[in-house]
């Protein structure tokens, strides 16, 4: 059997690591520094393999890789809560509310138990899988997977991990419902019942004709309302923080856009202003809101839910979201065949194919009128019957 050659550690300039032979272990031991400074070893039967694994871990060094995780016993719960954290500065407060629930709600009770940086994608794909099994959405499913590809693709960009398991999930088919609109005879219902209160007349006309963002639509001002021009500015919104309460922000994308408003619109806000101007704790408020609350302040978008379903339960209506009218407005403005360009500058969007996937729907009114303009390019057959509606004889001759 051949010997081996003990001696001592081979030398090597930095960043190179070392490599030798330990007699009680009978292995050679790899030893290299990661990017972040910390030594790792491990052991080999061959020399030659500990060389290669040295080689690996040099080339991933100079390219500034991570081959190591920083905290190899984070499990998945304690990753995701340190990382939105940190990641809050990036996103808006919904979003962040809207992570934090992903999280807690349905990423923990899975997987939140394993190691952060040895998660696998099967993991990864069973806690889709009995998320559909206990009955959630398409919608639920696919936040859940959309919080897990940025917390681990950050992770990832700042060498946290060295593999990102994300890359290897595949989603499961799923087949989101989406919220449609506001049907047209409901549609006039509403606005038949908000004309007997002036501040919901006004809200109504915003949300069902302008379409603005619900933040957008309770973070507006009387000083965004130029009555010459007939026009409404929308720069920013009103967003709940946690522990800070209701602050305006910037619009989505930032934004700020210029939209006109029709003269019912106008003169629904001036009937509004008039009777808020009489309520004192409201014309005092220093915010200057069109739709504020009973003192003047932000209205809480949870209040404005309840009083939006109670109107729509004393008409007899469904329980419509408020969102819905978002939907509504584009969706009429696109079937009186407003261009797609006006739409996108009512809406705030900078992809047509948004509008087009989550906010534009096809109505019965349009699908009939589509069905009999298509019908009007057909012959008039009406000679080939007689007034019985059967084929006449002379076109059965020709038969």
């Amino acid at each position: 059997m051949k010997e081996v050659s003990v001696g001592k550690k081979q030398r090597r300039a930095n960043g190179q690591g070392s490599i030798y032979w330990d007699p009680k272990r009978k292995r050679w031991v790899a030893s290299a520094f990661d990017i972040h400074n910390k030594r790792h070893s491990r052991f080999f039967k061959r020399k030659q393999d500990g060389e290669n694994w040295l080689h690996e871990q040099r080339i991933a060094r100079q390219l500034g890789n991570s081959t190591y995780a920083i905290d190899a016993k984070a499990t998945v719960a304690e990753f995701l809560s340190k990382w939105v954290e940190q990641y809050r500065g990036n996103i808006r407060p919904n979003t962040y509310r809207n992570y934090r629930e992903a999280i807690a709600s349905r990423i923990n009770p899975c997987i939140g138990q394993l190691s952060a940086s040895r998660l696998s994608p099967l993991s990864i794909e069973k806690m889709y899988a009995g998320l559909i099994e206990k009955g959630y959405k398409a919608g639920t499913v696919k936040n859940a997977h959309r919080v897990l590809s940025v917390a681990y693709g950050h992770a990832v960009r700042m060498n946290l991990f060295p593999i990102n398991p994300m890359s290897k999930v595949k989603m499961p088919r799923l087949q989101s419902v989406p919220t449609k609109l506001i049907p047209r005879e409901h549609f006039e219902k509403i606005l038949a019942e908000s004309a007997l209160h002036p501040w919901l007349h006004a809200f109504v006309l915003i949300g069902l004709v302008v379409g603005p963002r619900l933040g957008e639509i309770l973070g507006l001002k009387w000083s965004d309302v130029d009555w010459e021009k007939s026009t409404l500015t929308i720069e920013r919104q009103a967003q709940r923080f946690r522990g800070r309460g209701i602050l305006l922000c910037s619009v989505k994308q930032d934004r700020i856009r210029q939209v006109p408003l029709g003269p019912k619109t106008l003169t629904a806000l001036k009937q509004h202003e008039k009777f808020q101007s009489l309520n004192t704790k409201t014309s005092l408020s220093s915010l200057g809101l069109i739709f504020a609350g009973a003192t003047g302040d932000f209205l809480d978008q949870k209040v404005l839910a309840r009083k939006w379903h109670q109107v729509l339960r004393s008409i007899g209506l469904p329980k419509y979201e408020l969102r819905q009218m978002r939907k509504t407005a584009f969706t009429h403005m696109a079937q009186q065949n407003v261009d797609m360009k006006t739409v996108m500058e009512y809406s705030g969007h900078s992809q047509v194919s948004t509008l087009m996937n989550s906010y534009i729907y096809a109505t019965n009114e349009s699908l009939r009128n589509a069905v009999e303009k298509v019908e009007q390019l057909h012959p008039d057959v009406s000679a080939y019957f007689d007034r019985n509606g059967l084929i006449s004889e002379r076109v059965q001759k020709l038969d």
